[in-house]
């Protein structure tokens, strides 16, 4: 593929839909195969991750039982084995994060022709950032999230004392409600942060000044693709979420359990690269664009 030319392109006009799919597939190819061993670990990693939903699931229903039974030794060795798998989940964590730092350097700097300046030090350190980040956003969403559920709790409270129906469901709503809310906002507010962080170098509050900026008038052009792959990504995963395979899994044989989630894993891994890819497109477009109208004010504002 001639990523000069694409590059060329990316900065001339702005790509349909249809265009930013065309190209994704093309990059797909080569940045799978130059990164086969990350991404075979990820496939493994993400079998792991789908079929420790139903071992969990299973292991949940052993402690149940043995809670039934007052059986604590059965309860707390199941629930070491939680520990365990939760454990390893969050290494699971920690490797896609890292690889989609990776992917999005090496697809960018592909485009860009700077694939020499790729450094997995500079990954680590922005995978370091982004950790820190994550527990500050958490930490505000929880300090956010404390109001609504208090006032959730007391209307609660209220309704149970008065038999109402109707502060119940309002008790439920509040938080739920703010909970939406305060995602959907954050996600339009930071629809290109994740991006700009991971391929620009930037400082963080730079980084959310520039996200903001880029994303004028170019949110659905993010959010469109990305909700289908979501929903695609849904598909694969919502049995496994749904337990749906513990029968299966407890009366049949594990190796279905298995073969199910390495079908899955490599729909939902080779789904995510595409993200990736397709993301680092519509970024580069939408920037490029907009440092041209950048330019082009500049020009008139001489003349």
């Amino acid at each position: 593929m001639d990523f000069k030319s694409l590059q060329k392109e990316l900065f001339e006009r702005k790509f349909k839909l249809d265009e930013y799919m065309g190209n994704t597939f093309d990059i797909f190819g080569s940045i799978v195969k130059e990164n086969k061993l990350w991404v075979v670990i990820l496939v493994i990693l993400n079998i792991w991750t789908l079929y420790s939903t139903t071992l969990q699931n299973t292991i949940n229903t052993s402690i149940r039982t043995a809670a039934s039974y007052g059986d604590v030794s059965n309860m707390a060795k199941y629930s070491g084995t939680q520990l365990g798998i939760s454990f390893l989940n969050t290494v699971v964590s920690v490797y896609s994060t890292l690889f989609s730092i990776m992917m999005y350097s090496k697809v960018v700097m592909k485009i860009e022709g700077r694939e020499n300046e790729y450094s997995f030090k500079k990954i680590f350190f922005k995978f370091l950032k982004i950790f820190g980040l994550t527990i500050m956003f958490f930490a505000i969403f929880f300090i956010v999230m404390l109001i609504p559920v208090l006032i959730g709790i007391i209307i609660g409270t209220i309704a149970e004392y008065n038999y109402s129906t109707v502060l119940i469901v309002v008790a439920i709503s509040i938080p739920v409600v703010t909970w939406i809310a305060v995602v959907v906002i954050a996600w339009i507010k930071l629809l290109y942060f994740r991006e700009t962080f991971y391929i620009r170098d930037m400082k963080i509050i730079e980084t959310y000044k520039y996200n903001l900026a880029i994303s004028k008038g170019n949110k659905l052009r993010k959010i469109l693709p990305n909700i289908v792959l979501s929903l695609i990504v849904l598909v694969f995963a919502l049995p496994f979420l749904l337990n749906m395979f513990l029968f299966t899994f407890l009366f049949t044989s594990f190796y279905v359990v298995i073969l199910i989630a390495a079908v899955s894993s490599i729909a939902t891994s080779a789904i995510g690269i595409v993200s990736i890819i397709l993301n680092s497109l519509i970024f580069l477009n939408v920037e490029y664009n907009y440092l041209k109208s950048i330019d082009e004010k500049k020009e008139e504002t001489q003349i």
